[in-house]
């Protein structure tokens, strides 16, 4: 039998079977028992009395209870060895366990005592004896068993012998928590991370130079959106939703508030969509990434984590199910078995991180994917009442009009909504002109930037031609800052480009355009929106969206028709007048012999960057939200394949014009 007991050497016993009766030998004692059927000494600490009787194995047996002899009161106190279950002794022949009984000699007092506090009771009149060392285990009876003076704190573990903890985690001196298998929680952790998308984390290693609000700009909508995140009533919106047109940086406003979310342990999960990640531009680790990053957040109490884990460990198959089955298996469950009381007071709880962040919800490539992560907000962590709060991302497109910006939409009254269209950032884009182009000027080895630069009349040229873009100002700053060139040549080339571009489409040749990366994102969105037609509609126009946006927004002459009614009595005429600019939607899908709803269709995947109108009022059917759009698709330097020229547009509406006339 193994000699040490949790790491201590235990005291060396021999057993020897004489007469039907047991006998036990300390090796390294000097006081001595005397058994009750036999002659032989038995070694043990002074004044106690082990007697071991065997115990049948074969059929079940009450522990042999005697009553409790005391000895006279010393003020010394006596060490008794306690054991809670049944000690396994290592001999030749079948093993064989020992019940033990422990006897004191009589006490003079009357009244009982209380062993436990028998044990703790400080040593007063003298000090005690010494027994030999035994291996470590007693080295005075002013100490327990692991050596630490007895008139502290009792200690649950106190005297026990041949007791056996595995796998338990002990969390306070009092308490003792036994994880009969705390092994599923590293396996369930160890699955869960090989099937979670960590570049989708607002912090993942790879996001390179993600956008940031400068200091001191966009500082009343970050304090209007952290006041919503620190509000725990129960009664206040627990979905927020932030859109705005392409560009308006929705996702810098995310990634402030995450980062500063963060430092104050507000941040449960976040999840960051891009269209050109294939692991974070659909739905599949979703649920996974939201629920791992859940497990961990609460750093004071790792419960939930635990469940959610083992929750794994038990069916590793979960990562192949749908998003709702993850859903109820890895968040739901969890949270009910670990707060069975519900919700309320957790949700309320300074230490609980409450935050859901969820950026870039257009970029998730899949339109129907968009849709149903939008329903599962809405039916299971709100109707549900989930302790989290989301503050989601995304441009107007159409899953987001569906459900909370159009006036029906299924989540519009249980959220809130803030519109960057509706804000105009003119200051602080001036701001950020000025402190990224100073900084960038200093840090040069241009001498011309180095002070004074860029001029005021060059910032105020850029603040216009940004129109609140924050992705246009974005666009130049990253220009102008590119390694092995001289910041002011590279401005005088934006600044070139600004005042030369005209609408005929005819821009200035540069070497590198200084747009390109905005270049890049509007052309994502059109593709998109071609790609998505195409897949709905048998329209052999490759570019039938993009031809629609030219004709609806390019200046055109008005066409005046003479429409001759006649009969044989009176022949009249009246001029029809056809304007793209002033008709009504139906008017429009009446000319182009639409069906009712198509316009509204077509442009259904654009209004991140048209304004999209689909009421029956007169006026502009679509208004791009920035006079750059228009500028990308009239330079074929910009757009590429997507371009469209001027001739083909006017000519489509002559077509159309001349079929209006035949039809008359």
């Amino acid at each position: 039998m193994s000699r040490r007991w949790m790491g201590i050497t235990l005291p060396n016993l021999r057993i020897s079977k004489r007469r039907g009766q047991y006998h036990v030998e300390d090796t390294g004692g000097e006081s001595e028992g005397t058994s009750r059927d036999a002659d032989q000494k038995i070694s043990g600490p002074s004044g106690t009395l082990a007697c071991f009787e065997p115990v049948n194995l074969s059929m079940p047996s009450k522990p042999i209870q005697q009553p409790m002899k005391q000895q006279p009161d010393d003020r010394r106190g006596t060490r008794v060895a306690l054991t809670s279950a049944p000690a396994a002794v290592e001999a030749e022949g079948p093993q064989t366990y020992i019940q033990p009984r422990t006897e004191q000699q009589p006490d003079d007092s009357s009244q009982p005592r209380d062993l436990d506090s028998e044990f703790s009771r400080p040593p007063v009149e003298k000090a005690e004896p010494r027994f030999p060392d035994n291996g470590g285990i007693w080295h005075d009876l002013s100490g327990n068993i692991h050596g630490r003076p007895t008139n502290g704190p009792a200690s649950i573990l106190s005297n026990a012998q041949g007791t056996h903890i595995r796998q338990a985690n002990i969390v306070a001196g009092t308490n003792v928590v036994f994880n009969h298998n705390s092994e599923d929680v590293a396996r369930g952790k160890k699955t869960m991370l090989d099937n979670i998308a960590s570049s989708a984390l607002y912090n993942a290693r790879n996001t390179f130079d993600p956008p940031q609000c400068d200091e001191n700009t966009r500082v009343a909508l970050l304090r209007a959106i952290k006041t919503w995140i620190k509000d725990r009533l129960a009664t206040s919106a627990r979905l927020q939703c932030i859109t705005g047109s392409a560009g308006t940086w929705k996702s810098a406003l995310m990634q402030t508030t995450a980062r500063e979310c963060e430092t104050a342990g507000l941040v449960a999960a976040t999840f960051f969509f891009s269209a050109n990640d294939s692991v974070r531009n659909n739905l599949q680790s979703f649920i996974p990434t939201i629920a791992y990053q859940i497990a961990l957040s609460n750093k004071s109490d790792p419960a939930l984590g635990n469940c959610i884990f083992r929750a794994v460990d038990r069916d590793p198959s979960i990562f192949q199910r749908d998003i709702e089955c993850q859903l109820e298996e890895l968040i739901i469950k969890p949270l009910q078995e670990t707060f069975p009381q519900g919700y309320v007071e957790l949700f309320s709880s300074p230490s609980f991180p409450h935050l859901i962040a969820i950026d870039g919800l257009d970029e998730c490539v899949d339109r129907k994917s968009q849709t149903k992560l939008l329903q599962i907000i809405s039916t299971t962590f709100i109707d549900k009442g989930l302790p989290f709060k989301i503050l989601l991302a995304s441009r107007p497109e159409r899953p987001l009009q569906a459900a909370i910006l159009g006036d029906s939409g299924y989540v519009k009254n249980k959220s809130k909504v803030i519109d960057l269209d509706k804000h105009n950032p003119s200051v602080d884009i001036r701001k950020v002109f000025q402190n990224q182009l100073g900084k960038i000027g200093q840090e040069s080895d241009d001498p011309s930037a180095q002070t004074n630069w860029p001029s005021p009349q060059d910032i105020e040229t850029l603040v216009g031609a940004a129109a609140g873009l924050f992705a246009y100002a974005s666009t130049v700053i990253k220009f102008v800052s590119q390694q092995h060139r001289w910041p002011c040549a590279q401005l005088a080339t934006v600044i070139q480009v600004i005042k030369s571009s005209k609408a005929t489409g005819r821009a200035v040749p540069v070497r590198k355009h200084p747009f390109a990366e905005l270049d890049a994102l509007y052309r994502s969105i059109f593709v998109f929106a071609q790609k998505e037609y195409a897949t709905q509609c048998d329209d052999d126009d490759p570019l039938a969206v993009i031809r629609l946006a030219r004709m609806f927004t390019l200046p055109l002459p008005c066409f005046n028709l003479a429409v001759v009614k006649s009969d044989r009595l009176v022949a009249t005429s009246h001029p029809y007048r056809i304007d793209s600019r002033d008709e009504s939607v139906a008017d429009m899908e009446h000319i182009f012999q639409f069906k009712p709803g198509q316009l509204k269709f077509m442009f259904s995947d654009l209004h991140s960057l048209y304004t999209v109108k689909s009421d029956g009022s007169q006026g502009a059917v679509i208004t791009p939200y920035h006079k750059s759009v228009q500028d990308f698709l009239l330079d074929p330097a910009r757009c590429g394949d997507l371009y469209i020229p001027h001739y083909s547009v006017v000519g489509s509406w002559t077509t159309l014009a001349l079929g209006i006339l035949a039809e008359c």
